[in-house]
């Protein structure tokens, strides 16, 4: 699929920036070195100065909301929660969820390798976009931004240091995986005042869990319930053996 002008423009659009007066640094957040070096001249230029600066932005981002959020959490508690968050593979899947893949402007041998699907692409595109948004849009739209997109989505920051099951799981993936759990609401049934929500947890790529619940939160509490529960067995399981 060509990417052009207007598919950047609903890109943007979609998470809620318009392209007006800045569409040049906006499409460079999205433009790969592989696409870049396709061009001798060097009038392309590839995101990846953008990324340098988004990777910056995103970490400042998410380590003031978290001093802010997590008082009780210690110095080493919040590097880990950090590192987390601004993982690799976190952002790959956020960047999947917000149609990034779609919009990658690609070198020919890199569209031949699938290269919209490789994480590290993602995740440098996903941090360039928010470089750029930065340049265009300033530090408190990257904050709205990230709070919308990554922390809200991946962590259950008001609950943290609770000991209810979402913080359980949370803290045993970061320990044995480095990443966080995420949920995804598959079903939901009713009125909209008397709604039923289905909500899976997966731990990577793997489904691990499933709630559910009136609240969403509900479920998602059902749902690492679930997951922890598995994990038990598991380990059961292989003591055994």
């Amino acid at each position: 699929m060509t990417v052009t002008r207007e598919t950047i423009e609903h890109f943007y659009k979609d998470l809620g920036f318009s392209v007006k007066g800045s569409y040049d640094l906006l499409r460079q957040a999205l433009l790969h070195p592989s696409y870049a070096n396709e061009f001798a001249d060097g009038s392309q230029q590839s995101n990846q100065r953008l990324e340098f600066l988004g990777d910056s932005i995103l970490g400042a981002v998410v380590a003031e909301m978290l001093y802010k959020r997590c008082p009780e959490l210690p110095e080493g508690e919040l590097t880990k929660l950090r590192a987390a968050l601004v993982n690799r593979d976190t952002l790959a899947d956020i960047a999947i969820q917000l149609g990034l893949p779609g919009v990658l402007l690609l070198g020919r041998g890199e569209k031949r390798s699938r290269g919209q699907g490789k994480n590290s692409i993602l995740a440098a595109a996903f941090e360039a976009v928010i470089g750029a948004i930065f340049l265009r849009f300033g530090y408190e739209e990257c904050q709205k931004f990230v709070r919308e997109h990554l922390v809200s989505q991946h962590v259950d920051l008001e609950s943290m240091g609770g000991g209810n099951f979402k913080a359980i799981l949370q803290e045993y993936t970061q320990r044995e995986t480095g990443g966080l759990p995420w949920y995804d609401v598959v079903e939901s049934w009713g009125p909209d005042h008397d709604k039923t929500f289905v909500v899976e947890v997966r731990v990577g790529s793997t489904v691990s869990g499933r709630g559910v619940g009136k609240k969403i939160k509900e479920a998602q509490q059902n749902a690492a319930r679930d997951a922890l529960g598995q994990i038990e067995e598991n380990a059961a399981g292989r003591d055994e053996t």
